[in-house]
């Protein structure tokens, strides 16, 4: 089979792209040593030879005081051969030439009294700052590492351990090699209290004594001792021991028992004793004493450079006293409602974390500090300095969008309240609006109209109270839930050549966490009125539409009516100051219709000929809809990444209309999903792609599952690659799609294969990323002679990455 010599640019056969991909690493290979002398060697390897399970490798790695340079995407040692790449004679060379040159402007700087500036930096030191210096063998660094790996089975309870190393030079190159033995470890045979204040002793060694994590015969362990240490010194602290410290705790441990066991001692002591343990028979020392709370001050407007010299108006609320400047600013209730100390209560540290984390969800304040003096009679006055942020700003933001080729720019201005009616509610207009480019009908042939041609804008309305709101009270509401109750209004207008659509959607629901890592959501009440007015259809559109004969897919585009209540739960354990793995889990339930209906029929509404009960002349929709995201974030690094989803959904119309609407049916393809297929234009199943028209695409399941390696390239530019599959199918089977509707022994046949690599820029506040990816496996091409894996009968074609631009990451 040939081609045509003008196509040869645009299309690799796999062959092609293999070969050139192993001279790349061939070549990236070969020159990682050629700056080292004739007694260097360049580490590329450390290994940890165990002889028993008992040792855990990737603790012991942790320990390792040489690293080899690191690698992208598992293999390619990037910042190493962008190092190689400059020549450091030129560099330093050039640094001299730029210095010499700035210090002679700055002699003109000083002369007319201006500070001077420092010299630019090199293109080569610019190099210099992303590359990173070969890693040479370090025998002393290796001895080390022998030496942190003893201290760290000691700490373990392996006292007999026997550790060696040993090296393998290859073609300078070295890989070391550390080899364990560490044989049997010490167990303790008992613990012991040896705690002189009664009353901790009292709660150590007998109250809270079911919660201790030290049991007899397990190994010795320094890591478990101390979280011992930690867990009582946070006991004591929500007991009111408000000055007790982990240093006030000490463990000793006696391994001269003989057959490896040891015999561990817990001590308490004081700040001021010399000697372990010895009691004071005067006045116990307030680390051993519980404190509780005296007065508490709150200072609503405390502006450090200013709070000496302005005057302060007090208020007495519930025997806190209050400080603000001529007018009130929050409603004392919601206030009060923050914060968990109250004087006459024993000082718990677990109110000051409940206090800080409610007050920062009011939004309503820039810095908050919180401090305790101590006061005669065991008590601590509280101090709660509160700075308010600024109550309006407007904001702007911009977003640029690339479809499988078709831009969009999009724009939203912001207006924001956030106290409006001095209770910390939060008021929030948005503006929203975009124009895109999008495939239209004109006569028979889908085409690409100008750039542009679809005008998207609305506004949108939302206010959040910082409490639940309901029809009747409810007292017992904990206060830990951090409740919110929100309303939400908007409009939005869109204009495309095909036709025109309006949506006006309001939402009423709730918003509450259960503890720091589950979040409840439960919307009982979203409205959506849809209008797809046929007057504003083009008649190629309709022509299209008619000629179709599928009337789900007709259902699809006329005005309707969808109630719903919508229920979320949210799990996620992400501690962002650790570097650990972490779980998000969501799982989505939506209920619409029920109401509607069963008014209608008990009021015994008219139906229209499809059997549909109307609103305002408008059928609404009737379905149960369930969505499920579950992802797991590997930490590898400081600087890499590797994420894994899966995703999955299911909708099922029933009673009013026999299909799901458009706004809440799946879709498979775009930015956020399998990137190798446009927006809309993934599935359903495998019906065939040549059957394809211009109208977007859509499912009642969803099935996919994404796999991402995100790594950093330099300072806020990172890279990723992925691997997307999945697809959309129809539960009930559809003459005029065929192929759409799910079953099970063609489920797997039907999953669409993508993967990629992407771009991004990573401000912390602010992520642009551009995805490109190939489509792989594509179930809607013909199954015979392997048609569906792209590059088995056709030539690799540049022209099939489609190109994602998005803002943040994908998932």
């Amino acid at each position: 089979m040939s081609y045509k010599k003008l196509e040869n640019n645009s299309r690799l056969r796999p062959a092609s792209c293999f070969l050139l991909l192993a001279s790349y690493l061939l070549f990236s290979s070969c020159g990682a040593t050629r700056k080292l002398n004739d007694k260097e060697f360049l580490l590329v390897k450390n290994k940890i030879e165990v002889d028993s399970g008992k040792v855990n490798k990737e603790d012991l790695s942790k320990y390792i005081r040489q690293k080899p340079n690191r690698k992208i995407l598992g293999f390619v040692r990037f910042h190493l051969w962008v190092y190689n790449l400059v020549n450091l004679d030129k560099v330093e060379a050039r640094k001299k030439e730029l210095k010499e040159k700035r210090n002679k402007k700055n002699e003109k700087r000083v002369a007319k009294n201006k500070e001077p500036k420092d010299a630019r930096r090199s293109f080569g030191e610019w190099m210099l700052s992303i590359g990173e210096a070969p890693v040479v063998l370090d025998s002393m660094l290796t001895q080390s590492t022998r030496k942190q790996f003893e201290i760290y089975l000691k700490n373990k309870g392996f006292f007999n351990a026997e550790i060696t190393d040993s090296v393998e030079y290859k073609h300078k190159k070295a890989r070391v090699t550390y080899y364990i033995k560490p044989h049997l470890p010490y167990t303790v045979k008992n613990f012991v209290y040896s705690i002189y204040n009664p009353e901790l002793n009292r709660i150590i060694s007998d109250t809270d004594k079911p919660n201790t994590l030290l049991k007899p015969g397990m190994n010795y362990d320094v890591d478990i001792l101390q979280q011992e240490r930690e867990r009582i010194t946070k006991e004591l602290k929500n007991r009111g021991f408000y000055f007790f410290t982990s240093e006030n705790i000490v463990f000793r441990a006696d391994t001269t028992l003989g057959n490896r066991e040891a015999e561990v001692t817990l001590l308490i002591r004081s700040n001021s004793e010399k000697d372990f343990g010895r009691p004071d028979t005067t006045n116990s020392p307030k680390e051993f004493r519980p404190y509780r709370i005296g007065k508490v001050f709150i200072n609503t407007e405390y502006y450090p450079k200013s709070s000496s010299v302005v005057p302060y108006d007090t208020l007495v609320y519930n025997k806190y006293r209050l400080a603000y400047r001529k007018k009130w600013t929050i409603d004392p209730k919601i206030l009060m409602n923050s914060i968990f100390f109250k004087a006459g209560r024993p000082y718990i540290a677990r109110d000051l974390e409940n206090t800080y984390r409610q007050l920062s969800s009011l939004k309503i304040y820039k810095f908050i500090n919180i401090q305790f003096e101590e006061k005669e009679n065991d008590l601590l006055d509280c101090n709660i300095q509160l700075t308010p942020a600024p109550r309006q700003s407007f904001s702007f933001e911009a977003q640029g969008t690339n479809t499988g080729g078709f831009p969009g720019l999009f724009a939203d201005v912001i207006y924001q309240n956030k106290n409006i009616f001095k209770g910390a509610e939060t008021f929030e207009l948005r503006i929203k609006g975009g124009l895109e480019s999008q495939v239209v009908f004109n006569d028979d042939d889908d085409t690409k109209t100008p750039i542009f041609n679809t005008l998207q804008i609305g506004p949108e309305a939302t206010l959040t109270l910082p409490r639940f709101l309901f029809p009747f009270k409810i007292t017992k509401i904990s206060r830990y839930f951090r409740p919110q109750t929100k309303f939400r209004l908007a409009y939005d207008f869109q204009k495309r050549p095909d036709f025109t659509r309006t949506i006006f959607r309001t939402t009423f629901g709730y918003d509450w966490r259960e503890t720091a890592q589950k979040r409840w959501i439960a919307n009982p009440i979203e409205l959506n009125f849809v209008s797809i007015p046929p007057e504003k259809q083009s008649a190629a559109f309709k022509e299209r539409i008619s000629g179709i004969n599928d009337q789900l897919l007709k259902n699809t585009f006329i005005s309707h009516i969808t109630s719903s209540g919508v229920y979320s739960y949210i799990f996620n354990n992400q501690d962002v100051n650790k570097l650990q793995n972490f779980w998000f889990i969501r799982g989505t339930v939506e209920f619409s219709g029920n109401l509607p209906w069963l008014i209608s029929k008990l009021a015994g509404a008219k139906q229209n000929e499809n059997g549909s009960y109307m609103v305002f002349n408008t059928p609404f929709a009737q379905y149960l809809k369930f969505d499920f995201d579950l992802r797991r974030y590997f930490a590898i690094n400081k600087r890499s990444t590797f994420v894994l989803r899966f995703a999955a959904g299911r909708g099922m119309p029933y009673g009013n209309l026999s299909v799901l609407p458009y706004e809440a049916s799946f879709f498979g393809g775009g930015a956020n999903g399998i990137r190798a297929w446009r927006a809309r234009r993934l599935g359903p199943g495998s019906y065939p792609n040549e059957l394809h028209t211009t109208i977007d695409q859509f499912g009642d399941m969803r099935l996919e599952m994404n796999a991402e390696y995100r790594f950093d390239i330099y300072k806020y530019f990172k890279m990723a690659v992925f691997a997307d599959a999945g697809n959309i199918w129809l539960v009930h089977k559809d003459v005029n799609r065929p192929g759409a509707e799910m079953e099970w022994p063609r489920l797997f046949k039907e999953i669409a294969i993508g993967a990629g690599i992407g771009a991004r820029l990573d401000f912390n506040f602010f992520i642009i990323r551009l995805d490109g990816a190939y489509p792989i496996y594509d179930p809607g091409k013909p199954e015979a002679d392997n048609q569906r894996w792209i590059g088995v009968n056709e030539p690799l074609m540049m022209k099939k990455v489609v190109f994602n631009l998005g803002i943040g990451y994908p998932f």
